[in-house]
């Protein structure tokens, strides 16, 4: 007798470029491969993860919602395609594509998962952050699991009350091990690339870059370095403008979005983190699986994956100075930098494989 897969219907409110929907990529892939279930797709029609998506899940198993909006023709029509598909699981990414999830646990009774992608409400106005944590927390006695990127983002969500602790699920974010890495060769380009994988937004922070600069002049390194910014974002047209406005625009190089990372993360020096808060950051494992030392934020999801002073280092947000003598210890000891690059490549493979986080994902829909 064959044994009936369970048919799972992700949904995100983005396709575009970020580690949302990587993740649910990431996610999928080993489902496929294995043929552990059968894989529904709900997402915008973005560039570069609607494709990629159609293309591992089949055509079919495609439903179209709008770019970060909730409408209710939508909602009906995507409710539809639940109940036509025979959906068994709902896993929802995201805010926007929680919204759409827990509603659809509502009018058609499915166990529905959802994954928060960081919790980034600091820059919210009190009113507004109260009418979130109120959502959140109604939503989430509908939702059967919720699960958190990361120990310190479980407990983020714990102190908030949005859920009871069990309800609440810890699985690590996990990415792909390239094969091709850097090997602990120190990097000889001139000058230094300080690599960052930014959305250029308030949780981002990328405009911390430029207190950094001014740290790194003061004390006579800012030569040694060039800053590689890789991303979009609604602060980038301004960052680039405050950069020029400070005279330091031949020290940065914003590429915007880019089809692959490979030969940037092979040349890069140092990945940096200026996030005021993460979930658990894709592109920073990313980076320590290519064999990149780290210089991170000491916040909530970059604490979980950074070892201080094993695989890089972490600052407070408010101690640049502290980042800059980071960057001069690195700078003057090349068996330190290789010593950091072997660990963070070790520390990627041993505890962040996409194949770790599927299948733990998927015994949580069992």
């Amino acid at each position: 007798m064959t044994e009936t897969k369970l048919r799972i219907l992700y949904i995100t409110s983005r396709a575009d470029f970020g580690g949302g929907p990587q993740q649910v990529y990431l996610l999928i892939r080993p489902l496929i491969e294995q043929k552990s279930a059968e894989v529904f797709i709900a997402c915008p029609n973005d560039v570069p993860f609607w494709e990629k998506f159609q293309q591992t899940v089949g055509a079919g198993n495609m439903f179209q919602i709008p770019h970060r909006e909730f409408g209710f023709l939508n909602f009906f029509s995507l409710l539809r395609f639940v109940i036509t598909n025979k959906i068994d699981v709902i896993h929802s990414h995201g805010k926007g594509g929680g919204i759409y999830g827990r509603l659809l646990t509502l009018c058609c009774f499915k166990k529905t998962i959802h994954t928060f992608q960081g919790i980034h409400i600091a820059q919210y106005s009190p009113l507004k952050r109260a009418a979130y944590l109120a959502l959140e927390r109604f939503f989430s006695i509908f939702t059967s699991k919720i699960v958190a990127s990361s120990s310190s983002e479980g407990e983020k969500l714990i102190s908030l009350k949005i859920a009871p602790p069990s309800k609440i699920t810890v699985i690590p974010n996990g990415i792909e091990i390239p094969e091709e890495w850097n090997q602990a060769k120190h990097p000889e380009t001139k000058p230094l690339k300080i690599l960052s994988i930014s959305r250029c937004d308030y949780a981002k922070n990328t405009e911390l870059i430029i207190p950094i600069m001014q740290s790194l002049e003061k004390c006579g390194e800012l030569d040694k370095f060039e800053f590689v910014i890789i991303g979009d974002g609604p602060n980038k047209a301004l960052i680039e403008k405050q950069v020029h406005e400070a005279g330091y625009q031949d020290y940065v190089n914003f590429t915007g979005h880019v089809k692959s990372i490979t030969d940037i993360m092979l040349q890069a020096f140092v990945f940096l983190s200026t996030s005021r808060s993460e979930g658990m950051p894709l592109s920073l494992l990313e980076a320590m699986a290519f064999g990149i030392p780290v210089i991170a934020s000491k916040v909530r999801g970059n604490v979980d994956v950074v070892k201080h002073e094993k695989t890089g280092f972490l600052y407070e947000l408010d101690r640049v100075e502290d980042l800059t003598a980071s960057l001069k210890k690195l700078t003057s000891s090349s068996d330190l930098w290789r010593e950091f690059s072997n660990n963070s490549r070790e520390v990627a493979k041993r505890e962040f494989s996409a194949e770790t986080m599927s299948a733990k994902t998927f015994n949580l829909y069992q």
